[in-house]
């Protein structure tokens, strides 16, 4: 099956790479409730997946994959976890590219483990969106606060910055 038309990426070259970066992504996803993003056969077309969303497209789901129910404004919803090499290989053997965790783990859904500064912008104004991200990085740096910097593979910056999970998400 080939996955991208250019260049011609096959769903095993695509196994073959998360399996070679899993140690690396997996610190990252562990515990955290995903929001699982599929990639349709439509070349541009995703959709974001929670379990049910996930057996609706991707059909049944194997009986040791992980989830977890979340509450958000008296609404409950049930999210899938990637605690380990053997979930991330399923999500992406069924089409699941993108992984968007929470930002707190299930023990303690209150107190974020980060926050994320999105800066979005289209992709004629990237250059914009990278001089905010660098005004951005040099505020925190001032305020020795560590920070990251990530790509949403699209048009946007992503600022990481660390907490210490104490706190909760008003605070």
């Amino acid at each position: 099956t080939i996955i991208y038309r250019q260049p011609k990426t096959s769903k095993k070259d695509v196994l073959d790479y998360y399996d070679k970066i899993s140690e690396y992504l997996l610190p990252y996803l562990k515990d955290h409730p995903q929001m699982i993003t599929l990639q349709s056969d439509r070349m541009g077309e995703s959709k974001e997946l929670n379990v049910q969303t996930f057996l609706k497209n991707a059909g049944q789901l194997a009986d040791w994959i992980q989830a977890t129910t979340i509450s958000r404004n008296k609404v409950k919803t049930e999210q899938l976890l990637c605690n380990d090499r053997d979930h991330l290989l399923f999500y992406v053997e069924h089409g699941c590219l993108e992984f968007d965790p929470g930002l707190s783990r299930i023990k303690s859904l209150t107190s974020p483990d980060y926050i994320v500064i999105v800066l979005d912008g289209d992709e004629s104004e990237l250059s914009k969106t990278v001089e905010v991200a660098l005004a951005a990085r040099a505020i925190l740096t001032g305020l020795r606060l560590p920070s990251f910097l990530k790509t949403d593979g699209r048009s946007g910056l992503h600022v990481y910055i660390p907490l210490d999970a104490k706190s909760d998400f008003e605070t």
